[in-house]
């Protein structure tokens, strides 16, 4: 089983239409549902290098977009 999370991080403090910050799609194999729950609570920061993908910086929008093209809700820390 694979698990997918598509993070963003507000860097620019601006309003809702101004987010700005960095955007992070971290895969992460898992054996089972229950092991995918546990994996996904350490996330954006316990996470192997090898497992994310740094997508630069995008607003919140193309960040939201880019889960959705994933199917997953976009976690914002």
């Amino acid at each position: 089983m694979s698990i997918v999370i598509v993070t963003f991080k507000d860097e620019d403090y601006g309003d809702e239409r101004g987010a700005f910050g960095p955007v992070l799609v971290i895969r992460r194999d898992c054996e089972s549902p229950e092991a995918a729950a546990a994996h996904e609570a350490g996330v954006p920061f316990l996470y192997e290098p090898g497992e994310a993908s740094d997508l630069g910086w995008k607003t919140r929008r193309e960040a939201a977009a880019i889960a959705a093209a994933h199917g997953v809700r976009l976690t914002e820390w």
